[in-house]
C-alpha cells in the first residue's frame, strides 16, 4: 500500500460493504476500497455482518414460532 493512501475507518468500510451488498457501489469504488483495507478490518466487518445476519434470522424464527404457537 502506498504511504500516501489513507486507510478506511471501520464505519467507512461498513458503508462500502453495505453499498456493495445492495448493488449500488461502482466498480471503481470497490477497487479503491480493496486497496485501502486491512486484514483486520475485513475480519471485523465479517464478524459484524455475521452477527447482524444471525440476529436477523433468530429474530425472524422467534417471531414465527411465537405467532404460531
Amino acid at each position: 500500500m502506498n504511504s500516501k493512501e489513507k486507510k478506511l475507518t471501520t464505519l467507512q468500510l461498513l458503508q462500502n460493504v453495505l453499498a456493495a451488498l445492495i448493488g449500488i457501489q461502482s466498480e471503481a469504488k470497490v477497487k479503491e476500497t480493496q486497496s485501502k483495507i486491512t486484514k483486520g478490518q475485513i475480519l471485523l466487518c465479517a464478524l459484524i455482518l455475521l452477527g447482524l445476519f444471525l440476529s436477523t434470522v433468530i429474530t425472524a424464527v422467534y417471531l414465527v414460532i411465537t405467532h404460531y404457537t
